[in-house]
């Protein structure tokens, strides 16, 4: 298996912390969130990994590159990185990172524990997305709506599920097999993909595929704030 981390990001919303670093490379108890990544896939077998960088933004340069390829040798340059989603940097990815038989796609701001990508890499559906059960209404992030089964049927920003609770994206999907590999590239042509995110392609597959949620409400967490900074030092020093 092979793992594409997405961090062509700026890491805005992280404020000063990030204003001229990677949000990748954000520490959570002095150690980068990458190399936390990297050491949790490493630790489950998956010793492929690929990170899609930015090229645009003024955190972007040679210095953090070779730091970078200090964790991971294997870098790919997103140069649209400011104007595009991270369905483009996947895209990039998976054009870069060569022929295989399945690929876990992670956002380069999810801090996961080693259980959650095991979780992932034995779940047996063609697509197969980490999520959480939405814990309020107003609960942000991608909204997945699924059957009964867990089987997706559909995923947006602003889709309205009829019924609650519904699934919120974690940032963290398997592809599974070759055909499914070519039939989520082939719904990410340059031009239809740059305005496009993620769920955007996921929607596109729902017919031909079996797309299935991995519901885990522990063990992982988004790094979007320097709260979810305080929150992640605090319960996961030790993650594993």
């Amino acid at each position: 298996m092979k793992a594409i981390i997405l961090a062509a990001g700026l890491g805005t919303r992280l404020g000063d912390l990030t204003k001229e670093l990677p949000k990748c490379l954000a520490e959570i108890n002095q150690i980068p969130m990458l190399k936390r990544q990297i050491d949790c896939l490493m630790a489950v077998g998956i010793d492929d990994v690929y990170v899609v960088v930015g090229q645009n933004g003024p955190c972007w340069n040679k210095r953090y590159y070779d730091i970078i390829k200090g964790f991971c040798p294997n870098i790919i340059v997103n140069p649209k990185n400011l104007s595009t989603q991270n369905s483009y940097s996947l895209l990039v990815g998976l054009r870069s990172a060569g022929t295989c038989n399945e690929v876990m796609a992670i956002d380069g701001d999810l801090l996961f524990e080693k259980r959650i990508a095991m979780d992932i890499m034995n779940n047996l559906g063609d697509v197969t997305l980490l999520t959480r059960r939405a814990m309020y209404l107003q609960d942000s992030g991608t909204i997945v709506e699924t059957k009964r089964n867990m089987q997706v049927v559909s995923i947006g920003r602003e889709i309205k599920p009829a019924h609650f609770p519904w699934q919120i994206y974690g940032g963290m999907l398997r592809l599974n097999g070759k055909k499914i590999i070519r039939s989520f590239m082939s719904n990410m042509s340059d031009e239809l993909v740059e305005s496009m995110e993620l769920g955007d392609i996921i929607n596109r597959m729902l017919r031909g595929s079996s797309v299935y949620c991995l519901e885990r409400n522990k063990g992982w967490i988004n790094i979007n704030t320097a709260s979810d900074i305080l929150r992640a030092e605090k319960e996961y020093a030790e993650i594993s």
